[in-house]
């Protein structure tokens, strides 16, 4: 501080926690410290009149992390009568997908699996106990469409595991069209690669407050095999 910086700024992720405290929302930071420290960073910053960054809020920088260092952070704001503007910037997205299936799925469910990693075979899968290395697995689907062997389904993640709408739709029974991997059905769509496609994206402006949401066209490919099955 007498030094006069032109920002202060910490990182609160510099010690990987594991995947335990990212899916429960359990900040593995104890607030009494983290208030002691905020504190001190907040009032230099405020009297230097300069920006406070702080990255990874609670350790894993989830939402719930993130909600309990604001409220940190204005306690401290109200007990040492600072005024400022604040910019929460959250690192959960709202991100939706858009697959063709195999087969006829329930018109909507909640997918929660817990999912390992085969780093060997670089597959992933569905676990039946919790292990090292195995973490909880979320998601939200809609069926929008089917024809007779076939269903077009809308995908809202919780968490974004890797492969994880892949391994789930298979491991419930209706593997994607044209997946090589997780599939156990011949590709008859002339599809390259897996009937996936991320199509919106949805977040909170960390200035504005203002709800964004943008969608992406489907690509030339998904289009065309969507018209094979009667343009579903």
């Amino acid at each position: 501080v007498a030094q006069k910086p032109d920002l202060i700024a910490c990182d609160a992720g510099s010690t990987d926690p594991g995947p335990y405290y990212l899916g429960s929302g359990i900040p593995f930071t104890n607030a009494t410290a983290v208030k002691r420290d905020m504190t001190l960073m907040l009032k230099a910053a405020r009297e230097l009149d300069i920006p406070l960054v702080i990255g990874t809020c609670g350790g894993a920088g989830a939402n719930p992390h993130l909600m309990r260092e604001v409220g940190i952070l204005k306690e401290i704001a109200a007990e040492n009568n600072l005024s400022f503007k604040l910019a929460v910037i959250t690192s959960e997205f709202e991100k939706e997908y858009l697959a063709v299936v195999h087969g006829t799925p329930e018109a909507e469910a909640t997918l929660r699996d817990l999912l390992g990693r085969d780093k060997a075979r670089k597959m992933t899968y569905v676990a039946a106990q919790p292990a090292k290395g195995v973490q909880e697995a979320v998601l939200h689907y809609q069926t929008l469409a089917s024809s007779d062997t076939l269903t077009k389904v809308r995908i809202q993640l919780e968490t974004g595991r890797t492969h994880q709408i892949r391994v789930h739709m298979s491991y419930l029974g209706y593997p994607l069209v044209g997946d090589p991997l997780y599939g156990n059905r011949k590709n008859n769509y002339d599809f390259p690669g897996q009937a996936l496609h991320a199509y919106a994206l949805g977040f909170v402006h960390p200035r504005t407050g203002e709800e964004l949401y943008f969608e992406a066209p489907l690509p030339e490919h998904f289009t065309s095999v969507l018209k094979q099955l009667g343009d579903m």
